[in-house]
């Protein structure tokens, strides 16, 4: 098993990813603020706690893929980075017709980098703990 099979691992990973897209944009709809008639973007969050779930199932299950669980089920269109981006305009507009507000954008954006640094944190702790297990297993202890 590598470091990719681990779900914890996988979770984050996927969780960061998404954050940067997010983040692209969100930043994005700042730098169009004066555009006339843009309206803001945003990334519909997929529920991680169930890609996790499905992740450690698959694993106790012996399979590392992650199933369809109905022949139905169809991957949604890419946009950015397999993220579907949605107009999320902000209340209120501008004369232009202009519906992005810099208040709410940039405490979104503070919102995404918080949220990425607890990710990443995380993610380099259990690396750093799977290092210790792997060490202490190799010293015989």
């Amino acid at each position: 098993m590598g470091v990719a099979d681990v779900p914890l691992l996988a979770a984050l990973k996927s969780k960061m990813s998404f954050l940067n897209a997010r983040n692209k944009v969100l930043t994005e709809n700042i730098a169009n603020a004066d555009t006339p008639n843009y309206a803001a973007r945003d990334i519909s969050a997929p529920d991680f706690g169930a890609v996790l779930g499905d992740a450690t199932g698959a694993v106790r299950a012996g399979k590392s893929a992650m199933r369809v669980s109905d022949a139905r089920h169809m991957a949604p269109a890419s946009v950015r980075g397999g993220y579907d981006v949605e107009e999320a305009p902000d209340a209120g507009g501008s004369v232009s017709g202009n519906r992005v507000s810099l208040e709410s954008q940039i405490m979104k954006v503070a919102e995404t980098q918080t949220d990425y640094q607890t990710a990443s944190s995380l993610y380099k702790k259990s690396l750093n703990m799977l290092r210790l297990a792997i060490s202490g297993a190799q010293s015989g202890g």
